[in-house]
C-alpha cells in the first residue's frame, strides 16, 4: 500500500512536470490539472508542486511584495503555469480584450449562447492573467495602504492565480456591481448555479472555501471533462 501511494504521487508529479513545466500548458491542461486542489490525493500533492515552481526571479518578486515564504503550502491554490495557447473572447466591461485557453473559450461561448437563449446576459470581467499582471494587482493595493495579508485573501500571489491557466473567468451581469457579493442575488448567478456544470464550469471559491479566499460568486472556472466530449476540439 505504501509503495502504491509513493508511485501514485510520483506519477502525478511526473505528469505535471512533463506536460506543463517542460512544454508549457496546452488546451487539455485545463482538464488534466485544473481539478488538482479538490481531491485529497491532489491536495497533498499540490503542496509539493507549488513549493518548487517559482524560479529565482519570481521568488525575488514574492519577497519584494512581502508574500510569506511558505505561501503555496496548506490550504491555498496550487501553482498554475501560464496557458501556452490563448484565443480572444471579446472585450470586458472597460473594453479590454480578454483571452482564454481554446477549450475554455469554446465552452464559454456555448455557455453564453445558452444563457442568452434563456434571457440571461453574462459579461466577462477578467479571463487570462499573466504573472506580471497579478503582481501589478497586488502592488497597487500595497501602494494604496492595504496589508499583504488582506490582499492575499482576495488576490492569489503571482504564480498561484487560477487565471494563469486561461480556464478561469470573472463574470458580471447588467444591474449588478461587478466583483461583489451582490452578484449572488442576480438572475445570472441563479442561472450559472443551475446550468454552468453542463458546460464544465463551477464556482471555485464558495463561502468558507478551503483556500482561505473571500467568497467569490463571480469566479467560475472550467473544471472537468464533459461526458462524450473532448478537450482537443472543445466541443
Amino acid at each position: 500500500m505504501i509503495f502504491a501511494t509513493i508511485v501514485c504521487k510520483f506519477t502525478d508529479f511526473y505528469r505535471f512536470y512533463r506536460y506543463v513545466v517542460v512544454r508549457g500548458p496546452t488546451t487539455a491542461d485545463c482538464l488534466l490539472f485544473h481539478g488538482w486542489p479538490w481531491d485529497n490525493r491532489s491536495r497533498r500533492g499540490s503542496v509539493i508542486v507549488a513549493s518548487r515552481m517559482l524560479n529565482e526571479q519570481e521568488q525575488r518578486l514574492h519577497e519584494e511584495l512581502g508574500i510569506p515564504a511558505d505561501y503555496g503550502q496548506g490550504s491555498v491554490p496550487p501553482f498554475y503555469a501560464e496557458a501556452g495557447e490563448l484565443v480572444a473572447v471579446g472585450p470586458n466591461l472597460v473594453g479590454h480584450i480578454q483571452r482564454l485557453a481554446p477549450v475554455a473559450a469554446a465552452r464559454w461561448q456555448r455557455l453564453l449562447e445558452s444563457a442568452g437563449a434563456d434571457g440571461i446576459r453574462l459579461l466577462i470581467v477578467s479571463g487570462f492573467r499573466d504573472f506580471e499582471y497579478q503582481a501589478g494587482l497586488i502592488r497597487r493595493k500595497l501602494e494604496a495602504g492595504q496589508t499583504i495579508g488582506d490582499i492575499l485573501r482576495v488576490n492569489a500571489a503571482p504564480g498561484f492565480s487560477q487565471h494563469h491557466s486561461g480556464c478561469a473567468i470573472d463574470i458580471a451581469t447588467p444591474g449588478s456591481r461587478p466583483l461583489t457579493e451582490e452578484f449572488e442575488v442576480s438572475d445570472a448567478f441563479a442561472w450559472l448555479s443551475e446550468r454552468a456544470a453542463e458546460f464544465g464550469f463551477s464556482m471555485t471559491y464558495p463561502r468558507d472555501n478551503a483556500f482561505g479566499f473571500v467568497y467569490e460568486p463571480w469566479h467560475w472556472a472550467l473544471n472537468e471533462e464533459i461526458p462524450g466530449q473532448t478537450a482537443e476540439d472543445g466541443s
